[in-house]
């Protein structure tokens, strides 16, 4: 029991120490917390005791202890207690009116200006009440012997003393424990760090639970460091221990932080052997070495090293490294526990909170956290608040005022997490207004007591913008200052910097390093990190599936190369980690037969864990699975459970857009059940009508399956059914979109018949390489042939095409029609019948397939920049006249040019007059247009039929399609000028149709943006049909975002000179 309980405030701890000197001096025993509580003990019920049981109470009341809560609570007790209060108030300064009111009727002395003798005046009044008297001179001077041999500095052994001198290190000690207590730290490390040094009782434990903070090692001075650093380089273990934190939290160095790590492990110092295994943990001045990490963790607990046990059941619980184990976790924190480490039993509070792998106790969890801000762990002041202020695991706001009154008491400790957690509730408005500018402050206070989170949120700030002018150079800063505290979220954003070529020093590939730092770091950026490596690496396809793909956010990354089996390795270790979104894409791919990462089985326990963590969406995975039995036997019930739970959930159109697929895949074309359809088509319906462009397509089909008996053109369903069809040519523009165009307006669904508008939707669809496209314009044609003279071998054209895919209806129709054509030919050729010319043409080369002045229009548009090289053209579409440089025609046209040349000049040698069509070269170049070749196959029929009439013996059986046996008679021929226009006449058919084919093709596909790549690269290298243009190549490139056409683009401007000397 005390005489007198002195309240004050931390700062003012010299005072009170000359206070206690002086009132020593009468005998006067006082009780100062500082001193008198041990740690461990409950602080609440000491300070109560201590007050309960003084005869006085002596406020220190400055400036400081003005605005304490703490002391404001010890006031307000000792007036329930009647005790008697002495308020000594040291300098000027406004009295809290509270303060003021509640010490009104207690006596006061006033020390302004304070001195010497305003102690020594105060130590006679408390003496006289008390009925004291000065001690012995005797007694004092025995008392400074003591105090003389406690002052004494003591010699730094450089080996571990397990049982060193009490009196040597006794005070010292009791000092840094209660400055431990209050959360000074910089006096709690000076005081515990000679005897932690000679392995003074748990001294070196108290030191570690500051050295290893990266927050709370930020607060101890540099100086105090050159003394640890002088006896770690002199063979003190721990003292090497000490250094291998500083260079670890502190000034990061990690070479020095693993030597000094190594020496202190080498001399099998539990702590060393704990850091070095925290070094093999992330790569800190060594590989990063799993195996070894483990095995060195457990070689520290098995030396007793308490925090070693501790951060193995983290390690366990949240799985940093290995996979996580929760039993376990839970089996060594309670271990952790009783060995009385203060963040373990915050850890112990949260998992209670929670309900973590354990009964949700909130009771429990107070307890905990009390016990651990009992024992000095401040930082259990944030956790507390998070208990009061937010429902576990929803994050729900509960009561934020009562958390901020958490808060503030951390804060008043200065200690970093709960001014980080202040500085939030200003940034996002909880309990207080939203106010950027208070929140920077606060986060500038907390960053400034070594808070790399608030670096963070700083960088944040300044990156978007928040509160301050938008800086990145700033925010940057700010990013790499949180990196250097290991802030995975830090080094997470200066990826994101990178990456988006926002950054003013790295490049976009220095993205790649900063993502796996984080990912290798615990922190929220760590599976931001993983995911964004997962992207960059990922090609469009391995999200193909409906919930997953978004071309939107799809970005190519030039500078990366694509390597799906590498972005599949990060997205496994996010999921790993129980990234909810992560879960989500690995479960989808994994469920993916077409892939090679398929793995159903466990593609499902992904999904399962996915919806468990909240993604919805995953239930429209699962229901996909059970109604196609993927991994799983075909259970429909079970799928429309899923489906109906993803409605139920949220999970938006695609939810009802599959789970109408599946009741539509119940209708029966027999049966026609329309109740099916319809019930279907609510959900379809709900799909289409929220713009999700996938469920056009189902929604239109099933409409057009209702009322078939009805007037196609003019029933609601079906104008509503052509109404969506023409939005999913707008967004989707499948092959079947374009079928089906086809077939509504051949068949008049929703809008008026019209066979030509059919035949163009039919010919786009047909240029995707599908089969029944085809197929339905050869019968379209076959069944017009009688209407138009290229009918016929339009009929035979499409058949054909459609034959060559596979299409099993083909081949009996084409046999039919190209007999009939056959036929119509033999006919004209029998009879020489040179007014029929056209037809004939036209049964020969099925010109109906083209749109002469359409093509020929957009072919000279095209192909304005390619000439003849030379270098006094103008700059034409912005290139350069350097890289037109155009030289020769492509072979095919070379050959129909000379062949035909050749042809009318041997023709003539016979005495048969021919249209010379062309004279020279460059009317072909750089193509051969619709007209021009319309007009070749005109003159080669017409040269033909005269060949027939003048030789009627030499080829009565044969006509112009016996390609084959012309050039074998044209190889027996004696006669030259005979052959030569025999060959001529071949020459000339296969020229032309492969020079129409091949213009239909390019206009298609590049009026459309399809295949721009593959044409720039014919153009680039040139091709029987095309000439070798770079000019043509680099006009396509320019439309293209790859690598190739980049790297092409680059060799064209830097070598255009090499070109022209070719």
């Amino acid at each position: 029991m005390s005489d007198v309980f002195i309240s004050y405030s931390r700062k003012d701890s010299e005072i009170v120490d000359r206070i206690e000197q002086e009132l020593d001096k009468y005998g006067i025993t006082s009780f100062i917390d500082r001193s008198a509580i041990d740690l461990g003990d409950d602080f609440a019920e000491v300070i109560a005791k201590a007050l309960f049981e003084c005869q006085i109470v002596l406020f220190v009341w400055s400036e400081n202890s003005n605005q304490s809560e703490n002391t404001a609570n010890e006031i307000a007790l000792a007036i329930d207690f009647e005790k008697t209060i002495v308020s000594f108030k040291i300098g000027t300064f406004k009295s809290d009116y509270k303060l003021a009111y509640r010490l009104v009727r207690f006596n006061r002395i006033d020390a302004v200006p304070f001195n010497e003798d305003k102690i020594v005046e105060l130590g006679k009044k408390l003496s006289q009440q008390l009925g004291k008297k000065l001690k012995d001179k005797s007694e004092d001077k025995k008392a400074d012997n003591v105090q003389e041999r406690d002052n004494v500095k003591p010699s730094i052994d450089k080996s571990v003393h397990k049982n060193a001198d009490e009196s040597k290190y006794e005070s010292s000690y009791k000092f840094g424990k209660s400055a431990l207590l209050e959360f000074d730290l910089p006096s709690a490390f000076s005081d515990l760090l000679e005897p932690a040094l000679n392995d003074y009782k748990d001294s070196r434990e108290l030191i570690a639970g500051i050295v290893d903070y990266r927050s709370r090692i930020w607060s101890i001075p540099d100086a105090e460091f050159d003394y640890v650093k002088e006896q770690a380089d002199n063979g003190n273990s721990y003292a090497a221990f000490i250094m291998s934190c500083y260079y670890k939290n502190k000034h990061v160095d990690n070479e020095k932080s693993y030597k000094y790590a190594k020496e202190s492990s080498e001399k099998n110092d539990s702590f060393g052997i704990y850091s070095l295994c925290k070094c093999y943990a992330i790569g800190i001045g060594v590989e990063k070495d799993l195996p070894t990490y483990l095995s060195l963790l457990k070689r520290s607990i098995k030396a007793g090293n308490n925090r070693a046990i501790l951060y193995f059941a983290k390690e366990t619980l949240f799985g940093w490294s290995t996979r996580p184990n929760p039993l376990k976790g839970i089996e060594l924190l309670k271990k952790a526990v009783e060995t009385n480490i203060p963040e373990a039993y915050s850890v112990m509070g949260q998992m209670y909170w929670e309900g973590n792998h354990i009964l949700q106790d909130m009771d429990k969890a107070v307890e905990c956290y009390n016990k651990a801000i009992s024992l000095g762990y401040m930082e259990a002041y944030d956790d507390m608040s998070k208990l009061y202020m937010y429902e576990p695991n929803t994050f729900k706001t509960k009561d934020p005022q009562k958390g901020i009154e958490w808060l503030m008491k951390g804060a008043e400790y200065g200690e970093p997490s709960c001014l980080s957690a202040i500085a939030l509730c200003y940034y996002f408005g909880t309990g207080v207004a939203q106010n950027y500018s208070n929140a920077l402050k606060w986060f500038l206070k907390a960053a400034g007591a070594g808070d790399g989170f608030s670096c963070y949120i700083i960088g944040v700030m300044y990156y978007y913008g928040e509160g301050v002018d938008e800086d990145d150079k700033l925010a940057w800063d700010w990013f790499k200052r949180g990196a250097a505290m290991f802030q995975s979220n830090c080094f997470y954003m200066l990826g994101v910097m990178c990456r988006d070529s926002n950054s003013p020093e790295g490049k976009n590939e220095d993205c790649i390093k900063y993502f796996e730092e984080s990912a290798d770091l615990a922190g929220g950026g760590r599976n931001d990190s993983l995911l964004g490596l997962y992207e960059i690496f990922r090609t469009k396809e391995l999200e193909d599936y409906i919930i997953l793909k978004d071309s939107s956010n799809f970005q190519e990354y030039s500078w990366a190369q694509k390597d799906d089996k590498r972005a599949m390795k990060y997205l496994k270790r996010a999921a790993e980690n129980e990234d909810a979104v992560a879960m989500l894409k690995y479960g989808v791919i994994l469920t993916d037969i077409e892939l090679p990462f398929s793995n159903e089985i466990a593609g499902l326990k992904y999904l399962e864990k996915a919806l468990d963590a909240g993604k919805i969406e995953a239930a429209i995975r699962l229901g996909y699975l059970y109604a196609n039995g993927i991994g799983v036997p075909i259970k429909i019930e079970k799928a429309k459970e899923y489906y109906k739970q993803a409605i139920d959930g949220g999970a938006g159109p695609v939810a009802d857009l599959e789970y109408g697929k599946l009741i539509k895949s119940q209708y029966d074309d027999d049966k026609a059940d329309e109740k099916i359809l319809e019930e279907a088509n609510v959900y379809l319906k709900r799909a289409a009508e929220a713009e999700l462009k996938e469920a056009y397509e189902p929604y239109y089909s099933s409409l057009m399956l209702i009322n078939m008996g009805d007037d196609l053109s003019t029933s609601p369903n079906h104008i509503e059914a052509f109404r969506y069809l023409n939005k999913a040519v707008e967004s989707v523009n499948s092959v079947q979109n374009l079928i089906d165009m086809g077939v509504f307006h051949q068949m008049g669904v929703g809008t008026k018949k019209d066979i030509p508008e059919a035949i163009k939707w039919y010919k786009k669809a047909s240029l995707r390489n599908d089969k029944v496209s085809p197929y339905n314009l050869g019968e379209i044609y076959f069944e017009e042939k009688d209407k138009g003279i290229g009918n016929l071998s339009a009929a035979v054209y499409w058949y054909g095409i459609a034959q060559k895919r596979k299409n099993e209806s083909a081949h009996e129709k084409l046999e039919i029609a190209d007999n009939e054509r056959k036929e119509r030919i033999k006919e004209i050729e029998d009879n020489i019948d040179v007014s029929r010319l056209d037809e004939y043409v036209k049964l020969m080369i099925p010109l109906e397939i083209y749109d002469e002045e359409e093509v020929d229009s957009y072919l000279q548009d095209f192909y304005s920049v390619c000439r003849r090289r030379t270098c006094y053209l103008p700059m034409l579409n912005n290139i350069a006249a350097e890289y037109i440089e155009c030289k020769y025609l492509p072979k095919n046209l070379n050959d129909l040019f000379v062949d035909w040349m050749n042809g009318v000049e041997s023709a003539e040698a016979l005495g048969i007059q021919c249209d010379r069509v062309i004279n020279e070269k460059e009317d072909i170049f750089p193509y051969c247009s619709m007209g021009i070749g319309q007009k070749f196959a005109e003159e080669a029929s017409l040269l033909w039929l005269r060949i027939k009439a003048k030789y009627p013996d030499k080829f009565s059986d044969a006509t112009i399609l016996d390609q084959e046996r012309l050039l074998d008679i044209a190889e027996r021929e004696d006669d030259l000028n005979l052959q030569t226009v025999l060959i001529s006449i071949v020459s000339v058919s296969l020229s032309v149709e492969s020079a129409f084919n091949t213009n239909l093709k390019l206009v298609s596909e590049i009026s459309n943006n399809e295949s721009l790549q593959s044409w720039g690269d014919a153009f680039y290298s040139g091709t029987d049909d095309l000439v070798r243009s770079y000019a043509m190549a680099k006009q396509l490139y320019q439309q293209v975002d790859s690598a190739i056409a980049k790297e092409r683009i680059e060799a064209i401007d830097n070598n255009f000179k090499l070109y022209l000397k070719d």
